[in-house]
């Protein structure tokens, strides 16, 4: 939708690699979790999303090239379809394991 034009192992690599960077983050939030002290997991969750959103600009950038603007943009539209797909399938996923 963003980037028209390239083969689509290019945009399946891409979504992959910032699929892994994305769990990755995730993960050191869930080790904090174990810290038991919300200063800490409210820190490392703001790091972790501020971490995530450059990390997608600056990936997004290098990947697809274009100006730093343009690739500002495209990281938000690409965020913003990410976020809601993935509320949509976490919901999806939470009302069919707790269907009776």
């Amino acid at each position: 939708m963003f980037h028209r034009g390239r083969p689509f192992p290019d945009h399946l690599y891409f979504a992959i690699h910032l699929q892994t960077f994305v769990f990755l983050t995730g993960l050191v939030v869930a080790v904090t979790q174990f810290s038991r002290w919300i200063p800490v997991m409210a820190a490392a969750q703001i790091a972790a999303a501020a971490a995530i959103a450059v990390y997608m600009v600056i990936a997004q950038h290098r990947v697809y090239g274009g100006s730093w603007p343009a690739s500002l943009v495209k990281a938000l539209g690409v965020g913003v379809l990410y976020v809601a797909l993935w509320g949509i399938t976490s919901i999806a996923a939470t009302l069919w394991a707790s269907r009776v």
